[in-house]
C-alpha cells in the first residue's frame, strides 16, 4: 500500500511539474515567436534588426544635430535625441521581453550594438563640444544613457566579453560616462 501511495505521488508530481515548466523554444508556435521556429529563415535576429533601426535613426539625425549644435538650436537637437532615445527604448524592450536567445545571436547582436555605439559616440562628441546644447539636452541624454545601461546588462547576462569586442574599435567610454552610461566591469 505504501508503495502504491509513493508511486501515485511521483506520478502526480511529474504531471504538476510538466504543467509549470515552459515549453521548449522549438515547441512554441505563437505569432510572437514565429521567426524563431526551426523551419524559419533565421538569417538575421530580431535584435540585429532593431539595432539596424537604431543605427539608421542615428545616421539620419547626425547631420541635423551637427548643424543645429553649431547654430544653437537646442530644440531641434533635443527633438532628434528624443527619436534616437525612442529607438534605444524599443531595442531595450526587445532585449528584455523574456525570450531566450541563442548565444551566437547575442554575439551577433553585440557586434551590431558596438557599431551603433560608435555612431552614437560621434553625436555625443559633437554635443559635448557645445556646452549650451549639452545642458539643454541633458535630460534626454541621460534617458539614452539609461537605455544603453539596460541593453548592456542584457549583453552581460550572456557572459559576453564586451571589453575585448570594443577594445580595437575606438569606443571612448568617457564620452558615454557623461550621459550616465557606465560599464562597471570594463577598466
Amino acid at each position: 500500500m505504501l508503495f502504491m501511495s509513493l508511486l501515485l505521488n511521483f506520478l502526480v508530481a511529474g504531471i504538476a511539474i510538466t504543467s509549470i515548466v515552459p515549453a521548449e523554444r522549438n515547441e512554441v508556435s505563437g505569432d510572437k515567436y514565429a521567426k524563431r521556429d526551426i523551419g524559419e529563415d533565421d538569417s538575421e535576429s530580431v535584435l540585429v534588426e532593431y539595432s539596424s533601426s537604431v543605427q539608421v535613426s542615428i545616421e539620419k539625425k547626425f547631420s541635423l544635430i551637427v548643424e543645429n549644435c553649431k547654430t544653437g538650436h537646442y530644440d531641434v537637437v533635443k527633438s532628434a535625441l528624443e527619436e534616437i532615445t525612442h529607438k534605444f527604448a524599443e531595442l531595450n524592450e526587445q532585449c528584455h521581453q523574456g525570450i531566450s536567445f541563442e548565444y551566437d545571436e547575442v554575439v551577433e547582436f553585440t557586434h551590431k550594438f558596438i557599431s551603433v555605439l560608435l555612431k552614437f559616440q560621434a553625436i555625443l562628441t559633437v554635443i559635448k563640444t557645445h556646452p549650451f546644447i549639452a545642458d539643454k539636452c541633458g535630460v534626454e541624454l541621460f534617458k539614452c544613457g539609461y537605455e544603453l545601461n539596460e541593453i548592456f546588462k542584457f549583453i552581460l547576462s550572456y557572459k559576453i566579453d564586451f571589453k575585448s569586442l570594443t577594445i580595437s574599435v575606438g569606443i571612448d567610454y568617457r564620452v558615454f560616462a557623461g550621459i550616465g552610461f557606465s560599464i562597471p566591469h570594463i577598466g
